[in-house]
């Protein structure tokens, strides 16, 4: 999603709780569906290519060690608390 490359999950999944509404399919029919309209479509490919880096963007900062250093103070302070 980084790299505006769209997904399509199920909602059941791990995946799902990442990716976002924009790319949760009801079923595996959908799912098929959904592939062959990323394939098909440009316009369609192009959305959701913007839709996952936008929604990407939400989740992560452009600095990785920052945001690791985020998780590990957190993980420590929780663990101070068990």
């Amino acid at each position: 999603m980084r790299m505006g490359i769209p997904v399509t999950t199920l909602s059941d999944s791990d995946v799902a709780s990442f990716a976002g509404e924009d790319f949760i399919c009801k079923d595996y029919e959908e799912m098929i569906s959904d592939v062959l309209h990323y394939i098909t479509d440009p316009k369609y490919y192009k959305k959701q290519s913007d839709n996952a880096k936008g929604h990407f963007g939400t989740l992560f900062s452009n600095d990785i060690k920052s945001d690791m250093q985020t998780v590990i103070d957190k993980i420590l302070e929780l663990a101070k608390t068990q």
